[in-house]
Parts: structure tokens; sequence; C-alpha cells
């Protein structure tokens, strides 16, 4: 359940809680059970990346080590996305799919489709 209060000038989003481009005299803030469902929005979204990473490296024939010394990344960060522990980061995608040699778009669209299963 939304909540509001007016001492701000900003509105945010229902589901992240983040700032809309929008403006106005209310603020939206987010009570539990919104909070729940991103949460859980999150950890669909970290799983569905964990597998699409797991999917492409596996794809390449390479371990995880292997992917971690050609992304630069450690081979602690590796496991902890692959096992959607860790939220994927702009720098850490960019990192892996060029490392796996493939088009970030397309891992993206990946990991959407399989969120949408």
């Amino acid at each position: 359940m939304l909540r509001s209060c007016t001492a701000s000038v900003l509105t945010r989003d229902r589901y992240t809680g983040l700032p809309n481009a929008q403006t106005g005299i209310r603020i939206a803030t987010m009570g539990d059970s919104d909070r729940q469902l991103a949460g859980s929005a999150i950890d669909a979204a970290n799983q569905a990346v964990a597998a699409a990473i797991r999917a492409e490296r596996a794809r390449a024939g390479l371990k995880q080590t292997d992917l971690a010394n050609l992304s630069g990344l450690s081979i602690n960060t590796i496991q902890r996305l692959e096992s959607g522990e860790r939220e994927l980061k702009l720098s850490q995608l960019f990192a892996i799919t060029t490392a796996l040699k493939i088009d970030a778009r397309a891992f993206i669209d990946q990991a959407q489709a399989a969120m949408r299963k």
C-alpha cells in the first residue's frame, strides 16, 4: 500500500520507489507489501541473470575461473553473480559480455525471456 506525504516535489515509482521524471507535490513511499513485491521482482531478475551467465559461460566452454580471468572480475564475483546472490552492475555486464563475445542487449533479452517463463 502506498502512503503519501506533502514535503517533496518528487513522485516515486510505485514498484521501485525511484524518482519519476514527473513532478508534483506528493512523494509516494512503499508499504511492506510493495517492498515484498519489489524484492521478489529483484530476486527473479537476479536469478534470470544468473541463469543467463551460466548458460553463456557453458556455451563458450569456459570455467568460472576462465570467465573471471577474461572479464577482469574476481572468481568470487562470478560465483556470486551465477548463484543470484549479487546484483549485476552495468560495468560487470559489459565485462562479462565482452569476455563471452556476446552482445549485451542479447544477453539482457535472454535474461528477460527467462523471467517470463
